[in-house]
């Protein structure tokens, strides 16, 4: 490398912090925020995680319990951070928007080297138009979510991971094995991460095309890509046997009731992915479901805007050199997209599939890329018919950074809580029952019981069905000094789920109140029977200490001692602890 190739290298370096500055500056606001939805579990409510001496089983084991997700490198970034006692949401939200700010800064580098490529030497315009690349994915309102939301850090650490095997493949000289194999160490970084970076290995040889017009001198990088897809799938393999951890995904496909349909949820997911992109202003409801079937009367607007959209980007392959580039590169832009278009169905609950704007934290690397070859084809066309073309271009390219700027600040107070975010949700049209059964939730902790009480009963009106919410609502019962209501809640949630374990606690609580201990052995004893199938774990021994209790109230002193050692022995805390030694020593003084 000259002189003066590094000169201009760490002068991209300091526009890229300098972007990446930026934007985290404007994500500031977001290390206030709390855990949200799919944060508690894996962060607040599973111990395994934050014991380094089960390291091997947290880090294989799937977040949430979803056997589709292998994401050792991303759990691990997560277990880090709570074995160095970070519990608060505070760090994990500074960490996400970090790895965002370091995806920035390799755009900014990506877009210099590509642009350096094409032209015979640098000129003045390649760096303001790599900082711009690095400001409009930074600040891309479509990826508010991933950035804020901190569950979403698969996706960003995909993206940073997927962002510098796209910088790797850039390496010169372009047909040697140093750019292939770090090219291949990336993109196996990134499968680590989440499983959607194979959007990679479609996108990747349209990058080609359009970067360097052929496929042949890159033959290498697509040896080094197939050996590191052997080896993640042999990973794989080993942590999640021959199915791979894909039973959900197929077992999704029985949602989709007609070929049809499957068409028609590929299309509306790939339209609203295009929409978020292009015009992310209006219309980002956090983590979308598209609920089955699809009515195509509902999804034709965005349908039709996506197709408008893609029509003119392939257009543009008639405007010359840098017109081809923009196809090609928007092509690679939807083979990016495509994995996450529910070809094969992301799942969903309750008939529903994901088509969220956070998968979009790879793919809009690449549509970003575009810019600067959008920029010479919009230029030439407006060059006809108004003098100051350029003039116009750039104020309409600072009014959408702005626009970007202040819609992401307004979208970071919607993620403030679970209350938040889901009334937002609701407000956007998106009011599936399930979101108000997470509003109850939110309202129960906070002790709102009344507005817990008409979100769950919004939740049972759209869907009865679901034990969960019967149980918040005889929650809610309970805490308003209704015990006829919360008891029929009880049984409701019971009917609906024998393994309700929660009920079934609530319901012996209330039985041995009114001094039916024999009622209350009996529906304990039920539980006891089936704690294998028990829909929450952690209540065993909550369980066994009532279940010892009605026992020393009937008489049953041998039994009692049995059961409450055995709570005892399952306390999670000085409290549980206190009480099961108190409860035995009544049974035996």
């Amino acid at each position: 490398m000259s002189g003066h190739d590094r000169g201009d290298l760490g002068s991209a370096v300091i526009a890229g912090l300098l972007c990446a500055a930026v934007v985290a500056a404007v994500y500031q606001p977001a290390l206030g925020n709390d855990f949200v939805w799919d944060d508690w579990v894996p962060l607040v409510n599973t111990p395994m995680f934050r014991e380094p001496s089960q390291w091997l089983q947290a880090l294989l084991a799937p977040p949430l319990h979803d056997r589709v997700a292998f994401r050792p490198i991303a759990m691990l970034s997560f277990m880090l951070q709570l074995w160095a006692g970070q519990t608060e949401a505070g760090p994990f939200h500074l960490v996400n928007v970090a790895i965002h700010c370091a995806s920035v800064l390799l755009l900014v580098l990506l877009v210099r080297r590509v642009l350096i490529g094409r032209v015979a030497a640098p000129d003045a315009s390649v760096l303001p138009a790599a900082a711009a690349c690095g400001l409009a994915y930074g600040l891309h309102p479509a990826l508010s979510e991933p950035v804020i939301w901190i569950s979403c850090r698969y996706d960003l650490l995909m993206a940073f991971f997927l962002a510098l095997a796209l910088l790797a493949d850039r390496v010169r000289p372009a047909n040697g094995w140093k750019r292939a194999v770090l090219t291949g160490t990336a993109f196996l970084g990134a499968a680590f991460c989440k499983e959607s970076a194979v959007g990679l290995l479609l996108a990747l040889p349209f990058f080609h095309l359009a970067l360097d017009r052929d496929l042949r001198g890159s033959w290498r990088v697509y040896v080094a890509l197939f050996s590191a897809s052997l080896l993640y799938l042999a990973a794989r393999f080993a942590a999640s046997g021959a199915s791979l951890g894909m039973e959900r995904m197929a077992v999704q496909f029985g949602d989709i009731p007609s070929a049809a349909q499957r068409v028609l949820v590929v299309v509306a997911s790939m339209a609203y992915y295009i929409r978020d992109s292009v015009w992310p202003f209006q219309g980002l409801t956090p983590s979308r479901a598209l609920q089955l079937p699809i009515q195509p009367g509902d999804v034709l607007p965005v349908v039709a805007l996506g197709a408008a959209v893609t029509a003119a980007a392939l257009l543009a392959a008639l405007g010359g050199s840098a017109g081809r580039t923009l196809a090609l590169l928007f092509v690679a832009f939807l083979a990016a997209v495509a994995p996450m278009s529910n070809v094969s169905p992301l799942p969903g609950r309750f008939g529903q599939v994901w088509a969220s704007s956070r998968y979009l934290a790879f793919p809009l690397l690449l549509l970003c890329l575009t810019l600067p070859f959008a920029w010479r084809v919009a230029e030439a066309c407006l060059a006809g018919v108004f003098t100051h073309a350029r003039t116009l271009l750039s104020v309409l390219a600072v009014a959408w950074l702005a626009g970007s700027m202040v819609n992401v600040r307004g979208i970071i107070p919607l993620w403030a809580n679970d209350g938040a975010m889901n009334l937002w949700a609701v407000e956007q049209g998106a009011a599936a029952h399930w979101r108000y059964g997470n509003l109850g939730e939110y309202y129960l902790k906070v002790g709102a019981h009344r507005e817990a009480r008409e979100a769950l009963q919004h939740a049972i009106d759209l869907r009865g069905d679901v034990p969960g919410y019967w149980y918040h609502l005889g929650v809610a019962d309970v805490a308003l000094g209704d015990a006829g209501q919360a008891e029929q809640a009880f049984r409701r949630s019971l009917a609906l789920d024998p393994n309700a374990i929660r009920s079934r606690l609530n319901l012996a609580r209330m039985e041995m109140a009114a001094k039916h201990y024999a009622d209350a052995a009996k529906l304990l004893e039920a539980g006891a029977a089936a704690l294998d199938r028990a829909d929450e774990p952690g209540n065993e021994g909550a369980l066994h200490f009532l279940l010892g209790k009605a026992y020393a109230a009937m008489g049953r002193a041998d039994e009692a001692e049995a059961q409450l050692r055995a709570a005892l022995a399952l306390a999670a805390s000085p409290h549980e602890r206190a009480a099961a030694e108190a409860a035995l020593r009544s049974v035996r003084p």
